[in-house]
C-alpha cells in the first residue's frame, strides 16, 4: 500500500536501486493457511513483486518455448480453468465418453519450492544470460531467504501463534521435520508414545552423549535411537552439561482419526536455569 500511494517516486528510487547495484530484497510477510493443509506462506513485499515481474518480463520470453504444453501455473493463455478443461477431455479420451472405467494417479512433490537447489537454479537460468545486469538481479533474487526475520501476519495473534508453535501433521515425518528445521539451534527431545527419540543427524548427536546403541531405522527419518519416557529426567541432566539449548517436545492425545499434536512443553536454557513452560 505505501508503494502504491506514490507509486511514480517508489518506482524511480527502485530504478536508482537497481542501476547502481544497491537493491535488496525486502523481509516477506509471513501468513499461515489450514486449506488443504497446514501450509506456511512467505510473500513478497510489494516493491520486490515489481522486480519479480522485471525479471519474468526478460525471462519468459527465452523460457515459455521450453516448457511442456501441460504446464498451467503462471503461464499466458493457461491457468486452473484451462487445466480443468484440458483434464476433462482426457477423461472422456481414457473413458471412451464414459463407457469404461478410468484410473487418475494424484501426486504431489513434497516441499518442491523450499527442497529447489538453489545454486543448481541458477546455474541453469545464468547459463543462457549474456546481461549481466540481470545475471546480477537473478543472482540477489534467486539467493534471498524469505525465511529470514519476516514479518507475521494472516491470522488473529493467538490463533497465529498456536498454529506456529503446535502444528498438526497425519504424517510423522513432516511432523518432526516441523520441529527439527524450526528449532534446529536446540537439542531436541521428541516424544513418540512411550519414548523421546532421534533420528538422521540428531542421533549421532545422541550417542556422543549418551549410551545408546544402534536403533533401526524409522521410514523417511532414517537411523533411531530413543529411550523410555520415564527417563527423561536422567537424560535431560547430561544434555544440560553439553548444551546450551533444549527442547523438549511432547506429544498429545490423538486429535481426530490420524491427525496428531505435539507441543513444546518446555524451553531449557542451562546458563540461566531457566524454564520456560508452555502448557
Amino acid at each position: 500500500m505505501n508503494f502504491e500511494i506514490d507509486a511514480e517516486t517508489e518506482l524511480l528510487k527502485l530504478e536508482d536501486e537497481l542501476a547502481s547495484r544497491t537493491y535488496s530484497p525486502l523481509p516477506s510477510t509471513c501468513f499461515v493457511t489450514e486449506s488443504p493443509k497446514i501450509r506456511e506462506i512467505f510473500a513478497a513485499d510489494f516493491r520486490d513483486r515489481v522486480v519479480h515481474h522485471l525479471l519474468v518480463s526478460y525471462l519468459e520470453p527465452k523460457w515459455e518455448p521450453k516448457f511442456i504444453y501441460d504446464s498451467y501455473a503462471c503461464r499466458k493463455k493457461k491457468g486452473v480453468h484451462a487445466a480443468v478443461k484440458r483434464l476433462k477431455n482426457f477423461m472422456l479420451k481414457a473413458g471412451h465418453n464414459g463407457s469404461c472405467p478410468a484410473f487418475f494417479l494424484q501426486i504431489d512433490v513434497r516441499s518442491f519450492f523450499i527442497s529447489i537447489n538453489k545454486k543448481i537454479l541458477f546455474k541453469i537460468l545464468n547459463k543462457k544470460e549474456n546481461n549481466p545486469e540481470i545475471s546480477w538481479l537473478l543472482e540477489k533474487v534467486i539467493f534471498n531467504d524469505p525465511a529470514e526475520d519476516p514479518v507475521k501476519k494472516g491470522l488473529e495473534e493467538g490463533k497465529a501463534k498456536r498454529m506456529d508453535k503446535f502444528p498438526r501433521f497425519s504424517n510423522f515425518g513432516l511432523q518432526y521435520r516441523w520441529f527439527s528445521n524450526r528449532y534446529r539451534e536446540y537439542f531436541l527431545f521428541f516424544q513418540v508414545g512411550r519414548y523421546y527419540e532421534f533420528y538422521g543427524n540428531r542421533v549421532n548427536q545422541a550417542r556422543e552423549l549418551f549410551p545408546f546403541k544402534h536403533g533401526d531405522n524409522r521410514p523417511r527419518l532414517g537411523k533411531r535411537v530413543g529411550f523410555p519416557v520415564f527417563r527423561l529426567g536422567t537424560y535431560l541432566k547430561k544434555a544440560l552439561n553439553r548444551y546450551d539449548k533444549i527442547m523438549v517436545v511432547q506429544q498429545n492425545d490423538r486429535v481426530s482419526g490420524r491427525l496428531m499434536e505435539r507441543r513444546i512443553r518446555s524451553i531449557i536454557i542451562p546458563d540461566k536455569f531457566n524454564q520456560e513452560n508452555q502448557q
